[in-house]
């Protein structure tokens, strides 16, 4: 994806954002967003480890990206990012206990509907 492609799937996605929560469509909006946002920064984050090489060869890319990576190291290692990712890990793992457990009510209320077990 040149840069000009990832600028205009940008401006798409504002603009589409813009719509839908104009017109009351909020929670739409948010999926839209967050999906967008999600799929920019996994193809983002895949081109960098296909090019990272070439990009840390740059001085200033270099410079910058090493003075990212210790403010990163920085703030992974705070109490309260520490905290803040245990706490994702177990929203995550609740969310995916009551989906199971969300599942698994629908299969025994479709067998008691059906008369099947």
């Amino acid at each position: 994806m040149n840069h000009d492609a990832s600028v205009l799937a940008d401006h798409d996605k504002r603009r589409l954002n813009g719509y839908l929560l104009g017109t009351g469509h909020f929670f739409l909006g948010a999926i839209v967003f967050i999906t967008a946002e999600v799929l920019k920064l996994t193809v983002v984050e895949r081109l960098f480890q296909l090019n990272n090489r070439k990009l840390l060869s740059i001085p200033a890319f270099a410079w910058g990206y090493g003075y990212w990576r210790r403010m990163m190291d920085f703030l992974e290692s705070t109490i309260t990012w520490r905290a803040a990712r245990r706490a994702a890990i177990q929203a995550a793992d609740w969310v995916r206990g009551f989906r199971s457990k969300l599942r698994l009510h629908r299969k025994e209320l479709a067998h008691s509907v059906t008369g099947r077990r």
